[in-house]
């Protein structure tokens, strides 16, 4: 976030940080937030944080998705192997 208020370029940003460049645009475009005002638009590094937390599922797949358990354990339940 310093380095992109300071208007250091992207290519440099992922030099300092050892990435790629291409990852630097996609966490800039992924999350950039975007206000009816432009002085409260860009990237802000708690904002960013809030929003990549948002996205991240917690639980794993078999929690989340309840037919998906209710099928693994009626096969554990008949003997099957959990592979």
């Amino acid at each position: 976030m310093l380095l992109r208020e300071a208007r250091v370029s992207v290519n440099r940003i992922a030099a300092e940080l050892g990435r790629h460049p291409s990852s630097i645009y996609r966490e800039l475009k992924r999350n950039f937030f975007y206000d009816e005002d432009a002085w409260y638009r860009g990237y802000f590094g708690r904002i960013a944080h809030d929003k990549a937390a948002s996205r991240r599922q917690r639980g794993g797949k078999v929690v989340r998705d309840g037919a998906l358990t209710s099928h693994i354990v009626d096969r554990l339940e008949l003997s099957w192997s959990p592979e």
